[in-house]
């Protein structure tokens, strides 16, 4: 019997382009997680070292259409896909986006090393932690 994974995550990567990188963050979590939640989407949003790091996962049909609207959006630049594969089950199912720095950007990397501690390694690969 053939198995098909029903679920799909995209990792890409881009490159803030407004003035105010960090307002940008904020209004496109403040979108993501209303967009995703009402389309069965999950992930995650990171932004360091001058870029954007962000993983989306759900349905296939809604994964697509979320990264179209991604691609579109004039706030960033330099997309490029890290990863894009079928998958058994969403890593971040409880998230409609989780987003980091966030408030507390000095705890950054630990709410991410938090977040991704129970990822396999294919995810944490693409979100630096040290």
């Amino acid at each position: 019997m053939i198995h098909v994974s029903p679920y799909r995550r995209i990792i890409y990567s881009s490159r803030p382009v407004g003035e105010d990188v960090r307002a940008d963050h904020q209004a496109i979590l403040a979108a993501s997680r209303r967009n995703n939640g009402m389309d069965g989407i999950s992930g995650l949003l990171w932004i360091g070292e001058g870029q954007y790091r962000q993983l989306i996962e759900g349905p296939a049909d809604s994964v697509a259409e979320a990264f179209e609207r991604i691609a579109r959006d004039p706030r960033h630049t330099d997309i490029a896909i890290l990863d894009d594969r079928m998958i058994d089950a969403p890593a971040f199912g409880e998230w409609a986006m989780a987003g980091l720095p966030g408030d507390r950007p000095d705890d950054a990397e630990t709410r991410l090393r938090l977040l991704l501690r129970n990822s396999d390694d294919e995810i944490r690969r693409f979100f630096p932690v040290t």
